[in-house]
């Protein structure tokens, strides 16, 4: 017979605020028109997964075409969903001056630098992507919210099996 499980699911994803100049990097998806991060879930490699830093610098390869430069921790966020738990860890991220957008996915229209009038007024507009995400980030990011990459802490491999 077997028991069902009260271990809870969860679901960790990755996004990044690309910056410089105080402006924020925004991708704006082909299909609804609507302006988000850099994001995307981590990924299960051969024997491991991936790393939180690993899935910040893949995801912005193929959501910006460039390779950010992650420098701190924006915020941690989760909400419960009615299949478990999502948690979103934000980094904040920078780009060489000379970086060309490229989009490898073919889910992204364009990348657009964006100020914070234009990210504030994004806040209610409606033309936010993932807006139970995106716009606690986009808060965050604003007031400067900013923690030590050290708050990631990776445990040397096999300690659990």
């Amino acid at each position: 017979m077997t028991e069902k499980s009260d271990r809870l699911v969860a679901s960790v994803s990755v996004a990044v605020c690309v910056e410089r100049d105080g402006k924020l990097l925004m991708t704006q998806k082909k299909d609804t028109g609507l302006w988000g991060l850099p994001a995307g879930h981590l990924l299960k490699k051969e024997k491991e997964t991936e790393t939180i830093l690993e899935a910040a610098r893949r995801e912005s390869m193929e959501e910006l075409g460039v390779e950010v430069i992650p420098f701190a921790v924006l915020g941690v966020y989760y909400f419960p969903k009615k299949e478990g738990l999502s948690i979103c860890i934000v980094l904040r991220a920078s780009i060489s001056p000379k970086a060309v957008f490229s989009p490898k996915d073919a889910e992204i229209r364009k990348a657009e630098w964006k100020d914070a009038k234009w990210v504030r007024y994004s806040l209610t507009s409606g033309e936010l992507y993932r807006p139970e995400y995106t716009v606690h980030n986009l808060i965050d990011w604003l007031n400067d919210a900013m923690f030590s990459l050290t708050l990631l802490r990776e445990f040397p491999g096999g300690w659990m099996e």
